[in-house]
């Protein structure tokens, strides 16, 4: 004796389905896409961009201007700032064993000094490209 099987078709032309070359797409499987996509380019971002900064970078001492501790589990930020043709620039680095106070080098791009890591913290995950940077001499 064979069994009936009653296979339900979808309704796939409800309001939380869009038709995207020929094929429906539930809206939240856009929204999640679209977010680890965002998420990926996000991350890569500052991967490449500490990729361009070692690579191309020129160094320059800089000081460690505050301590904060930062998240539920008391990530401590680092805050440190430089100095290039007169202007002070600044920012912010994670995992250090540094002091308020301590002398930090900063590897920074000259054309735009934003663009900024501390070396300490290149060395690790980018020391490649630190190696084969020709410019950097302290400016």
């Amino acid at each position: 004796m064979k069994k009936s099987v009653n296979k339900v078709k979808r309704n796939t032309s409800s309001i939380l389905y869009i038709n995207i070359l020929g094929r429906s797409i539930h809206v939240f499987h856009l929204v999640l896409i679209g977010f680890v996509l965002f998420a990926v380019g996000y991350i890569a971002k500052g991967s490449i961009e500490s990729v361009y900064v070692a690579q191309n970078g020129v160094f320059t001492k800089g000081v460690i201007t505050d301590i904060r501790q930062s998240g539920s589990k008391g990530v401590e930020d680092y805050y440190y700032k430089f100095n290039y043709n007169g202007i002070e620039y600044s920012n912010l680095t994670l995992h250090l064993s540094k002091n308020v106070g301590d002398t930090v080098e900063v590897v920074f791009i000259k054309c735009n000094p934003t663009k900024n890591r501390l070396k300490e913290s290149l060395v690790s995950t980018y020391g490649f490209f630190l190696k084969r940077n020709q410019n950097l001499k302290q400016e």
